[in-house]
């Protein structure tokens, strides 16, 4: 693993310039990827490339963090084991999982990253001593702490971009895969395993230290749909352009109504999370917003400085999990009263065991964990956001026929069907993974884009696509002129262009290299070894 971010048969006086020529230098980018496995991120990344360099006159250079843990001797798993595509999927998601695992860090991958990064950074730096304007891309980032250690490091020289594709695609995309690598020619017996592999990616339940893209996902700086080649270029190009501080590039409708929704989601002092949601009418015009709060008498939701304050933080505890323990208690007496239960749960405290079905630490997982029971949402006292915009709407007069709801969060199944009686048309949502029980309960009214019945009336429910709310202050505010004192638009001039925000190269530097010197430490503590790539015998994927 190399450590430094210099050539190291330089002297001191030579490093010493190799440094500040790098600080001097046009400010880095780090972009992180992420999409479900299945999704065509190679093409993300080769389209990224291209687009920093006719935009911004960047040179790009792609990690691969999967490639990277060939390097490392000691996890436990062979790597270059030949085996079929499920096979090799497989044995990289568990060598993650088991470099996770024996650092006890779930941002693992993030700090193998940095070493990549500098070496990168040596290469291009000494290949290239003119330009000097540098973009590294990480393919690709699993896990929420990977982000937010990258956030921590570069600070707003980082960017994450969320490339979505529909599961059926990604499944079918698989399942050739796998196929073909078997030399089989009938993908569909194969789409069991592929829908597998696609669940343990969105989050492996069974593994704290796994793959958890369903968490990762939603924290992008902007989100682009990766089936359409087009769109994509088209995205990612203006996604740069904004980088750069493009000053002609304003809101989409769907960037102004989720950031809408997302503001709507501030004031919600819920004590699970906050989701937010606005109706605007097909042409953008705003009708409605809401939040997930505790009503109030009289119409509306509480709000900061209400006296009373009748929100569920004031009364000291969630009334949703009370009940839901209450239930599950109930349950667990009645089956150690007729006997269902074994000798050695009958006679333990119902308080006791319910503790114990419903834990989860290093040791595992109790049965009921994860069970639908742990997941009721009717004893919530907050009304869900998506319906509290439209009584909002109701209290006020404000039709939402044919309105499009934009929400930080899919909605559940109960939202679902009051989303359908008010007559909304579209449903646009950030979080990837549709909750099934909404599409399954009403079939016959709702279509996920990218399934059958998309043009047949039904209400639509769309990934969102655009710059995410925690960058539209930043990338649509306006900084600087926009033409020139005799009144001419100013142009866009690409090797000209820098970044609108960047990270301070010097402290991002030195804390590339803290955070190397204890990943080196434990490296050792735990006794892993690197290797070189040559050594690694490293396999490309598109993955």
């Amino acid at each position: 693993m190399a450590s430094e971010g210099t050539p190291h048969n330089l002297s001191k006086d030579k490093k010493d310039e190799f440094n500040r020529r790098a600080a001097q230098s046009a400010p880095e980018l780090v972009i992180g990827l992420v999409g479900a496995i299945g999704t065509d991120l190679e093409a993300v990344s080769k389209v990224l490339s291209t687009a920093l360099m006719a935009e911004a006159a960047y040179q790009a250079r792609t990690i691969r963090l999967s490639s990277l843990l060939h390097e490392i001797e000691g996890l436990g798993v062979d790597l270059n084991s030949k085996g079929d595509k499920l096979t090799y999927y497989e044995k990289h998601m568990e060598a993650g999982t088991r470099l996770r695992q024996k650092m006890e860090r779930p941002d693992a991958m993030a700090w193998l990253a940095l070493s990549a990064i500098r070496q990168a950074r040596t290469e291009m730096l000494m290949a290239d001593r003119r330009n000097g304007r540098r973009a590294y891309i990480l393919h690709s980032l699993k896990r929420r702490e990977e982000v937010e250690s990258l956030r921590e490091i570069y600070g707003s020289a980082f960017f994450l971009m969320s490339a979505y594709a529909p599961r059926d695609k990604r499944v079918d995309k698989l399942s050739r895969s796998i196929s073909e690598s078997r030399g089989q020619w009938r993908p569909m017996d194969l789409r069991s395993e592929a829908e597998a592999l696609v669940r343990t990616d969105e989050r492996d339940l069974d593994e704290p230290m796994g793959q958890d893209v369903q968490r990762a996902f939603p924290e992008a700086d902007v989100f682009i749909d990766a089936t359409n080649p087009r769109e994509m270029d088209l995205s990612i190009r203006r996604f740069v352009r904004l980088i750069f501080g493009h000053r002609f590039h304003t809101p989409t409708r769907s960037e102004w109504g989720i950031f809408f929704a997302k503001a709507a989601a501030m004031r919600s002092a819920a004590l699970g999370r906050q989701v937010g949601s606005a109706i605007t009418t097909p042409t953008g015009e705003l009708l409605a917003v809401g939040t997930n709060e505790v009503p109030k008498a009289g119409g509306g939701l509480y709000w900061e400085g209400d006296e009373p304050d009748g929100r569920d933080f004031v009364g000291g505890v969630d009334t949703s999990d009370r009940h839901k323990h209450d239930l599950i208690s109930e349950l667990l007496r009645l089956l150690q009263e007729k006997q269902w239960l074994s000798e050695a749960y009958r006679s333990m405290d119902v308080q006791e065991l319910r503790t114990q079905v419903l834990k989860k630490d290093a040791v595992g997982t109790g049965p009921w964990r994860d069970s639908r029971v742990t997941n009721l949402i009717e004893f919530m006292r907050p009304v869900h956001a998506e319906m509290a915009s439209l009584m909002e709407a109701a209290r006020r007069g404000v039709s939402v026929q044919g309105s499009v709801m934009y929400v930080t969060t899919f909605p559940c199944h109960e939202c679902a069907r009051h989303i359908i009686a008010a007559g909304i048309s579209r449903v646009v949502y950030v979080d990837p993974y549709p909750k099934s029980l909404a599409a399954d309960l009403y079939s016959d009214s709702v279509s996920l884009e990218g399934s059958e019945g998309g043009s047949t009336g039904k209400l639509i429910f769309s990934p969102f696509v655009g710059v995410a709310p925690r960058r539209y202050m930043e990338f649509f505010e306006l900084k600087g002129e926009r033409k020139d004192k005799d009144g001419s638009v100013i142009a866009w001039v690409p090797t000209e262009v820098v970044p609108k925000h960047s990270g301070n190269y010097t402290v991002y530097q030195s804390m590339e290299v803290e955070h190397l010197g204890r990943f080196a430490s434990i490296v050792e503590r735990i006794g892993l070894n690197f290797r070189t790539a040559a050594e690694s015998g490293e396999e490309d994927s598109s993955e």
